[in-house]
C-alpha cells in the first residue's frame, strides 16, 4: 500500500505586534493553520487531523503553536483586524479588543523574556530562569513566570493611524 500525507497551508494575516523569542525582532506575527490528511493510493482521503493553528514569525522559522482558547481567540483577533480594514469597526475598537483579548502562550513568552537583576552578581537573568546564570543566587522575582502573570504590552500608537504602529499588514 502506498501511503501519502497532504498538507495544505494557509496564513490568514498578522494578528500580534511581538518579540520572537528565537530571533529577537519585534514584528508581526501571522495566523496560520495547517490541515492535514493521510491519503491511500494518492488519492482516497483516509484520515484528516483538522486544523492546527500557530503564529508565525516574519522574520525566522519560528512558530508558536496554539492550543485550545487561544485558537478562538486569536481567530476573535484575526476577525476584527479584518473588519477593522473593512471599516466596519473603528481604531479605537480594534485597539479596546486587542487590550482585552490576551493569549496565554503569548503570556507566557513575554514572562520568559522579562530579566530580573540578579541579587547577588547583578547580572540580567531571563524571567523563565530561577537561578542566576552567572552566579547560581535564587532569583526571587522570577516565580511570576511559573504563576503566570505578566504585564501587558504597551504599544505607541501617538505617531500612526494604524493600530500596528508603523508595521505593515
Amino acid at each position: 500500500m502506498l501511503f501519502h500525507i497532504r498538507s495544505k497551508t494557509e496564513t490568514h494575516g498578522a494578528i500580534l505586534l511581538l518579540k520572537c523569542p528565537r530571533c529577537s525582532d519585534t514584528d508581526l506575527f501571522d495566523l496560520c493553520s495547517v490541515k492535514s490528511t493521510l491519503f491511500i493510493l494518492v488519492s482516497i482521503p483516509i484520515i484528516s487531523n483538522g486544523k492546527s493553528w500557530y503564529l508565525k514569525c516574519r522574520h525566522c522559522p519560528h512558530d508558536i503553536v496554539l492550543k485550545g482558547q487561544d485558537i478562538e481567540k486569536a481567530l476573535q483577533l484575526n476577525r476584527s483586524i479584518l473588519d477593522y480594514e473593512a471599516g466596519t469597526i473603528s481604531k479605537e475598537e480594534l485597539l479596546n479588543i486587542k487590550n482585552t483579548v490576551r493569549l496565554q502562550c503569548i503570556e507566557e513568552i513575554e514572562v520568559s523574556q522579562a530579566a530580573i537583576n540578579c541579587p547577588a552578581c547583578g547580572k540580567d537573568v531571563p524571567g523563565s530562569f530561577m537561578t542566576c546564570w552567572n552566579c547560581g543566587a535564587e532569583v526571587a522575582g522570577n516565580d511570576k513566570f511559573h504563576k503566570g502573570k505578566i504585564d501587558v504590552l504597551e504599544e505607541d500608537d501617538n505617531h500612526s493611524s494604524s493600530p500596528f504602529g508603523n508595521m505593515k499588514l
